[in-house]
């Protein structure tokens, strides 16, 4: 087979199967069961309707209702076309192409930096990998974002500046973690400079594409404080005051022996990785890069548990850099190289069975959607324009998706809340608690609110509630309830 047939074949196997496994992951569970892919399957039906807009309504307690900034445009635009027909088996589709995309894109990645075998690395990633590998099933913009990111450090790696700028400026449209790509380039113009060039050229470079991306937008300037707030604020509220905020799982720290012991292919490889580099006398310029950019995740993902899916590319890519230069010193005879390669295939196939079948329980697991019902109540009931009170931020996706009619007053995450206003945001986390001393008074009187969408699980907040004829129960189901708030009698 010639060289190009067999990358040809290297590649397509790589997404095949990556569309199989994902993609029957995915089916194994309802069609959205990660919180973030409801907003974003309805927000592209909104661009599709009524255009590009700067202000968010939806959103009453944040900066975003009147500057609204879209770091997701592309991802939006392109999930348009899915949401044509069934919007929600269009966006598991897509979510299931864009993982195989990814994965195809380490693929080449690892292929461009002269690494042997890439076909079997990008397997193992999806096999060794498990908590990366169920997080790609996603309806999520940071699926792809994965890919760009591998994309533009292979191009830094190989010293193809105006290829990483480019791959910057279509990042900047898509997620907002594009500036990890300036600071690769960074990172890797400090200890492997291009030797006969200007030292920081691709840094510049790709800064300059990430200014680009960031500046020629429909939403700039709105669009540099929405990154701001996503990057930093976020995970400065999420560390610091994580409880208090009710911050996403995602963003806390799992107990660190569980986070290694769900994550343990990941961190062996990286420890292999380390043996392999430490095993020669000088360490490569991609090692070089790679090592910290690796690491650097690993450790955050001890305090963030969603930093895992950037940490196992990034570490899986460090390790197949180390092995081909081991490899490269030490070269093994075609026989003995052909048993290591089916050694490591039979294991491989054999931890991404016990992968796909984990993960594919896990889904199954989920919780399918429980607001549906309350949604469309409210939907037919309530005057348009209301907003309506709920007590938690993860409620705002499902309702939006069913229900684009009314107000509400804060989703995706708390601290797009918190950023604008500190002591309304407490309040409000008092008010779910049950904590507050005038519950009637925070709610209609502070927030403006006459309809709570209170789901089962808020008991102390309905336990305060209970017997006061102000507050009225006019629809409820076992899941959620919703109730109106009865203005006193006109003296």
């Amino acid at each position: 087979m010639s060289r190009r047939r067999s990358a040809l074949a290297g590649a397509l196997g790589v997404f095949l199967l990556t569309a199989f496994v994902v993609g029957s992951i995915r089916l194994a569970g309802p069609p959205i069961y990660d919180t973030d892919g409801w907003y974003h399957v309805k927000y592209a039906e909104v661009v599709r309707h009524d255009g590009l807009s700067r202000s968010f309504p939806w959103f009453q307690e944040s900066f975003l209702k009147d500057r609204f900034a879209d770091l997701n445009i592309l991802y939006h635009a392109l999930l348009i076309p899915f949401t044509l027909g069934d919007p929600l088996r269009g966006a598991q589709a897509l979510s299931v192409l864009l993982a195989a995309v990814t994965m195809t894109i380490f693929w080449g990645t690892v292929r461009s930096l002269r690494v042997p075998w890439p076909a079997l690395w990008a397997i193992g990633l999806l096999a060794l990998a498990p908590e990366m590998t169920y997080r790609m099933t996603y309806t999520r913009p940071v699926v792809l974002a994965i890919g760009l990111a591998l994309a533009g450090t292979g191009a830094i790696l190989r010293g193809q500046a105006r290829l990483a700028a480019a791959l910057t400026f279509v990042y900047a449209h898509w997620h907002c973690s594009f500036h990890l790509l300036p600071c690769v380039a960074l990172l890797h113009d400090v200890v492997a400079p291009a030797p006969g060039r200007s030292r920081f050229r691709t840094t510049l470079w790709t800064a300059g594409g990430a200014l680009a991306g960031i500046t020629l937008s429909p939403y700039f300037p709105n669009d540099f404080r929405m990154w701001w707030v996503s990057n930093v604020e976020v995970l400065r509220a999420s560390w610091a005051m994580g409880d208090t905020l009710r911050i996403g799982t995602e963003l806390l720290p799992l107990p660190p022996m569980e986070l290694l012991l769900r994550n343990f292919g990941v961190f062996v490889v990286f420890a292999a990785a380390l043996l392999a580099i430490g095993y020669r006398r000088r360490v490569p310029e991609e090692a070089r890069t790679l090592l910290p950019v690796a690491g650097g995740f690993l450790v955050l993902a001890f305090l963030s548990q969603r930093f895992i899916e950037m940490a196992a590319p990034f570490t899986f890519l460090l390790a197949a850099v180390a092995v081909r230069d081991v490899v490269a010193d030490h070269p093994i005879g075609d026989e003995r190289q052909r048993r290591a390669v089916l050694v490591a295939s039979l294991f491989i196939a054999a931890i991404l069975w016990r992968t796909w079948a984990a993960d594919r329980a896990a889904a199954a697991d989920e919780d399918p959607p429980q607001y549906l019902e309350a949604s469309a109540w409210i939907k037919d009931h309530v005057p348009p324009g209301e907003t309506i009170f709920h007590l938690g931020w993860d409620e705002f996706p499902e309702l939006f998706y069913a229900d684009g009619t009314h107000h509400y007053l804060v989703g995706m995450d708390p601290t797009y809340m918190w950023v604008t206003s500190r002591e309304r945001t407490l309040l409000w986390t008092q008010i779910a608690r049950g904590q507050a001393e005038d519950l009637y008074g925070a709610i209609r009187n502070t927030f403006g609110c006459r309809w709570v969408f209170l789901p089962a699980r808020y008991v102390t907040f309905s336990r305060r509630i209970e017997g006061d004829p102000r507050f009225h129960v006019v629809w409820a189901n076992l899941f959620t309830s919703v109730v109106h708030l009865e203005d006193p009698p006109a003296r």
